[in-house]
């Protein structure tokens, strides 16, 4: 039996040697190299940089702005040390006519956005500028948290940081993108692009795109279209022009906001404005119209070795209004259909000098100057009685002129990096004179004009209202200091100082004017209008990591 056993195991240890080199005698077969390619839709910490800065490629800006693609606010709502709140799912409206975005717990205040282009403080805050790029056309978003470079920190305001959208410039071949898009509530996009190559010294390009839906509960809708173009012409190392200019119109009824006892039952989820036009709440007494025409440029020449000059003007106009319901919660009888009528305009220009004195050290002294027309704060708007048989004029909200304001800003930069260490010490000094406020009453024959200056010459100045021109002078230093271990590690400390304005305070005041006038309080005329903000933000030590995909 040992013997039966023992034969039967060497049997079938020959038999599975002779399969097995039966198999390697077989010819093999080579399989192809493959190579995978990760898509790099990424929103990165630059571990690299002076600054506290995530940087969002143009993948990553489309992938996370969604589908009406307007929105830079909604694209950046993931990143670090950012809270964005819209009421809408494309981003798009804002609460109390001002931009719904914190960094690190600080949002931005008076008439200022905390977006610009191309480093340019284009759009102006409130009104329809917020979305006038379609972001396709950016090829990257940087968010700079808290403490900012003095460079990349031009602005009427710059409280919370500053994110800045980088134009996607004319390619150097000819393409073509083309996006249909459709989805629930009604919603339609079209987008089109159209980039004719480089011919010679020139390449441009020119774009279109249309959106429009419903709301995602209770009656309106949303409509967008856009227009924008661009051109370059490259001299090679010697000099190169970019020109980019565009006109946006924007259309869209808002969402009603709730106080918390409201907002905290859920029975009224689907609530919205109402139906009826005879009421002071009717969905379409609260919309937006805006439409934005805007031209920008940045023309770059070396003037010397190592040195090379950009001058950077910009150019924005924008007329509109906001329509709103007023609603009295103790006494409905005094609830209104407000029209706010805005028409203003932002020009100014960047020069800057970059001076490459050593191979590791780079030397950026520039001047900015901006004029600035309001609304901040607001100073025409009409109030309107709901009727059966619908909106009844009313008189004025507010009746006022407001000269523009002007900033007036030299910078000086110092970028420089030895081994390990980067640092950028920056200084600027601002000037910003704020326009002088000229209120009307509005009262008598006045409150029977429809037309804005008619009424104005009707009522006359009211000196109480009123407030001269005002002037402010503050020096703005920034330090970073960046520590790399290696290429994923690196500690930092950030030293700078923002500043900031909050115009809340005249509309209140000129409403209830009659009000402080029978306490015969004294005012501060200027601190009527005007609340300045300075802000010094300071990190002592924090450490990046690559690997986690965050910074502190």
């Amino acid at each position: 039996m040992p013997n039966s056993i023992h034969n039967r195991r060497l049997s079938l240890l020959i038999a599975l040697l002779l399969a097995n080199s039966a198999t390697l005698a077989e010819p093999t077969t080579a399989l192809p190299l493959v190579t995978v390619e990760a898509d790099d839709a990424t929103a990165a910490a630059d571990l690299s940089a002076t600054a506290t800065v995530t940087r969002l490629n143009a993948t990553t800006v489309r992938e996370m702005a969604g589908a009406a693609a307007s929105s830079p606010f909604k694209a950046i709502a993931n990143t670090p040390s950012v809270n964005f709140q819209s009421a809408d799912p494309h981003g798009l409206t804002e609460v109390g006519f001002h931009e719904t975005l914190k960094i690190r717990g600080v949002g931005q205040t008076g008439p200022a956005s905390s977006r610009n282009i191309d480093d340019l403080p284009l759009t102006i805050n409130p009104g329809g500028s917020k979305g006038i790029l379609d972001l396709e056309n950016v090829s990257e978003i940087s968010v700079y948290r808290g403490a900012v470079p003095v460079g990349q920190a031009l602005g009427f305001s710059n409280l919370p940081g500053k994110l800045n959208l980088t134009t996607r410039a004319p390619l150097a071949t000819a393409a073509t993108q083309f996006r249909l898009e459709g989805g629930s509530d009604d919603f339609k996009r079209l987008f089109l692009r159209q980039d004719s190559g480089q011919h010679g010294i020139f390449s441009g390009f020119v774009s279109a795109s249309e959106n429009q839906g419903d709301h995602w509960k209770g009656n309106g809708e949303f409509e967008r279209r856009n227009l924008f173009s661009g051109i370059a012409l490259d001299g090679g190392e010697a000099w190169r022009i970019e020109l980019y200019a565009g006109d946006n119109q924007d259309e869209r009824h808002t969402y009603r906001f709730f106080d918390y006892a409201t907002a905290s039952n859920f029975a009224n989820f689907e609530r919205e404005w109402s139906n009826n036009p005879a009421s002071v709440d009717y969905y379409d007494y609260n919309r937006q119209q805006f439409e934005d025409r805007f031209i920008y440029a940045n023309l770059r020449g070396r003037v010397a070795n190592e040195m090379q000059l950009s001058i950077k003007p910009y150019y924005l106009n924008e007329s509109g209004d906001y329509w709103f319901s007023s609603v009295n919660a103790t006494d409905t009888t005094k609830s209104r259909v407000i029209d706010w009528q805005i028409d203003h305009d932002n020009a100014g220009v960047v020069t800057q000098l970059d001076w490459q004195f050593t191979p590791t050290q780079l030397l950026q002294p520039g001047f900015w100057i901006q004029r600035q027309q309001p609304p901040g704060p607001p100073s025409t708007q009409q109030k309107y009685r709901a009727t059966a048989s619908g909106l009844v004029f009313d008189g004025w909200q507010v009746l006022a002129d407001n000269d523009q304001h002007q900033l007036l800003s030299p910078f000086l930069s110092y970028l420089g990096q030895f081994n390990a260490l980067n640092v950028e010490a920056g200084l600027r000094f601002v000037n910003l004179r704020l326009g002088a406020l000229t209120a009307y009453n509005a009262t008598g024959a006045a409150a029977k004009l429809t037309d804005a200056d008619a009424a104005r010459a009707a009522g006359g100045i009211d000196a109480m209202a009123s407030a001269a021109e005002k002037s402010f002078d503050e020096w703005l230093p920034y330090l970073g200091l960046t520590w790399a271990f290696n290429p994923n590690t690196s500690v930092f400390t950030r030293l700078g100082r923002s500043y900031g304005l909050d115009v809340n305070l005249f509309p209140y005041y000129y409403a209830q004017k009659t009000l402080f006038a029978s306490k015969a309080s004294v005012f501060n005329r200027c601190g009527i209008v005007w609340n300045w903000k300075l802000q010094i933000t300071l990190i002592l030590v924090c450490v990046t990591h690559k690997a986690i995909g965050m910074s502190v």
